[in-house]
């Protein structure tokens, strides 16, 4: 049976981006599908927000050495949550953008995929594509525990912290 790529990978995060690289690399046609933005956790809500935030806190600490009299240091909340989102936006461009995956050979769609049968996938209940092999690399969602009350106040998640 002839198939439209030889991988399909569901899910533009780490894994997935990791998967499709190699799938690619190696000669396969390769497409990957993501349903929100390319880049998954790491870029957006995790590894890389938060390694920029340590980042910032240890130089704010190695200002404040004992024995060293220099300036407590003065964090603008502001000004290092934009740092934070253009740090995120050079990695996104750089990296994880469909015009890099494109120039890799990688085939980039959005949607939501759902499995017609175990070659194919249908995107967003109206695109259909098949392959030989598809890996599954749809990562992590929040769960909001349900504790009462906690729908009635402001809380934050590793989703919305960083915004």
């Amino acid at each position: 049976m002839p198939y439209d790529y030889d991988l399909i990978v569901l899910g533009g995060g780490a894994g997935g981006l990791t998967s499709a690289g190699i799938g690619a690399f190696a000669g396969a046609r390769t497409a990957i599908i993501e349903q929100h933005r390319l880049g998954g956790d790491c870029t957006w809500t995790g590894c890389i927000p938060s390694k920029t935030l340590l980042h910032a806190a240890n130089i704010a600490q190695f200002v404040s050495v004992p024995g060293v009299s220099v300036q407590q240091p003065v964090v603008d909340w502001t000004e290092l949550i934009e740092h934070l989102h253009q740090v995120r936006k050079i990695i996104y461009e750089d990296n994880d953008s469909p015009e890099i995956l494109a120039g890799y050979g990688i085939d980039v769609l959005t949607g939501r995929a759902a499995f017609e049968d175990p070659h194919t996938v249908i995107i967003s209940q109206q695109h259909r594509i098949s392959a030989r092999y598809i890996i599954i690399a749809t990562g992590a969602h929040t769960s909001i525990p349900p504790i009462p009350g906690l729908t009635e106040v402001a809380y934050l998640t590793n989703e919305s912290i960083f915004e």
